[in-house]
């Protein structure tokens, strides 16, 4: 029987299916090599008749100090595959298993970002580029009413490609604040130069204002070509990095060139403005010290408070959460297993950042240390310590902070605010507070007590953020979700299953009606 497809191969279609069932046929593919160049920054308008060749090869030669390269397909007619390879042009059944990068979405677009950082890295020299039809060619291609489509297996397609040199973008000075940008158009990095004299005990860099995630690295005398040449490196996924080098690193500080690169590690199609200060020595220097000034609410009603009382929580390693201020002294309300620690027990520091505007993301501000922790009610309370560079806390900055209100007052059907900052909250890495709104739903018993059921969405990082009650007031933490294949609810744990003992010791007054 002769297999039948649709035009098309995008989800519905029945062409994914079969070309997932079956596979490129590596054994009947055949190839047309294209040996004239693939110029850089040019769209190419290309054609694949599959009736002739699945295969279409070109050769593409990076220059050596190549540090990023980005490919972009377009077909409107059919789902092409894209692979990428270093080397000579392979034989054709060689290209799905030499290829060192690929593009296999089911999108018009398909596009391809590597650069010295990408694993395995970009490196200049030889290269070649696929483009693939994965689909049998003895497959008939029908219409929409079911008839032969004419020219069906002629598939027009548009191929171009960029790849950006090492550069210098500026040379730094002791002191002087740069404002720049990363995106496609630098290539997804900035590169400045520092001429560290002999008598310097310590290089350092800091960036900041950065609303993604951008990564720094360092290494001496040129520009890196690799992730592993760099000397030093700093990658947390805050939107500020601070890094050192003294006499005690290792590799240790010496005089004259070094170069730092701001990356973009997740290569994300749009600009990321921040700013990069370089100092010689290792305490944080003065601008970075500076508290900003917080903005009056946007929110009107209910969510006035939330909108600046509600912070971000993050670990070390990355992962994080929600909190809600309780007091003007930084008492912070979260989830246990936000700031729990590989060994069970809790972290020894975590990083707070708050919105000074709500419309971009939060900003590192202070270090809080785990007072309390309990994870049988999966809740946690973190004290303020320190600011984001361990500076003391001004004794005239108040925390803005969300008033309680009372549990055991709610009934079925009453809305509920849900404020947080959901890891999946925007297009970027790091995103802005986010608010959703349900009814309490109902109530499910655990061991500790009763917690709440919400339709409100509680998705990963919004748990330890606040659920409000009509007017605003803290209800509850945001916990977890249950669900399966027909829904999901989330659970909501009330601010009454805090412990008393807890209570006194951090003089939480309880809501009225509490246990």
């Amino acid at each position: 029987m002769v297999p039948r497809f649709r035009l098309g191969g995008h989800a519905g279609s029945g062409a994914l299916a079969l070309a997932l069932a079956l596979g490129p046929l590596h054994g009947a593919a055949t190839a047309q090599v294209r040996t004239a160049p693939l110029d850089p920054g040019v769209v190419h308008d290309l054609m694949l008749d599959a009736e002739e060749f699945t295969t279409l090869l070109f050769p593409v030669e990076l220059p050596g100090d190549c540090v990023s390269w980005r490919l972009e397909m377009s077909c409107t007619r059919a789902d092409l595959d894209l692979y990428v390879g270093r080397g000579p042009l392979p034989e054709v059944e060689d290209v799905f298993d030499e290829a060192v990068y690929s593009g296999l979405t089911e999108d018009v677009l398909e596009i391809l970002s590597v650069d010295r950082l990408t694993l395995p890295p970009m490196t200049g020299g030889e290269w070649w580029v696929a483009v693939n039809c994965p689909y049998p060619d003895e497959s008939t291609v029908l219409d929409d009413a079911g008839r032969p489509v004419a020219e069906a297996y002629r598939m027009p397609f548009q191929l171009s490609h960029e790849y950006h040199a090492a550069r210098t973008d500026g040379v730094l000075t002791p002191g002087q604040r740069i404002a720049q940008t990363v995106g496609r158009s630098s290539g997804f990095f900035r590169t400045f130069e520092v001429e560290v004299p002999k008598d310097a005990s310590a290089l350092r860099i800091d960036l900041l204002g950065a609303s993604h995630d951008l990564d720094v690295f360092a290494r001496r005398r040129r520009p890196m070509r690799s992730r592993s040449s760099a000397m030093h490196s700093v990658e947390h996924s805050w939107g500020q990095e601070t890094l050192v080098i003294d006499e005690g690193s290792v590799p240790a500080l010496r005089s004259g060139a070094w170069f730092i690169d701001v990356f973009d590690p997740w290569m994300a199609d749009f600009d990321t403005e921040f700013e990069i200060l370089m100092t010689y020595g290792t305490e944080p220097p003065a601008q970075v010290l500076e508290y900003p000034e917080l903005l009056a609410p946007q929110a009107k009603g209910p969510l006035s408070a939330a909108s600046i009382g509600v912070v971000e929580v993050l670990a070390p390693n990355g992962d994080g959460g929600s909190g809600t201020v309780l007091n003007a002294e930084g008492l912070i309300l979260t989830n246990a297993h936000v700031v729990m620690a590989t060994t069970g027990g809790p972290l020894d520091e975590v990083v707070i950042a708050l919105s000074v505007d709500p419309r971009r993301p939060p900003i590192e501000l202070f270090r809080a240390e785990v007072v309390e922790f309990d994870m049988a009610r999966d809740l946690a309370l973190l004290q303020a310590r320190t600011g984001f560079y361990r500076q003391p806390i001004p004794d005239t900055w108040s925390f803005p902070f969300v008033e309680f209100g009372s549990p055991s007052a709610m009934q079925i059907g009453e809305p509920l605010w849900i404020v947080g900052y959901p890891i999946l909250g925007g297009s970027r890495n790091r995103v802005g507070m986010n608010v959703s709104r349900g009814v309490l739903s109902g109530f499910e018993p655990i061991a500790a007590g009763l917690t709440f059921k919400t339709d409100g969405s509680i998705r990963s990082g919004n748990s330890g953020g606040a659920a409000l009650d009509a007017e605003g007031r803290l209800i509850g933490v945001p916990t977890s979700v249950l669900g399966d294949d027909y829904g999901t609810v989330g659970i909501v744990h009330p601010v009454d299953l805090i412990p008393l003992g807890w209570r006194q010791r951090h003089g939480i007054r309880v809501p009225r009606g509490a246990k």
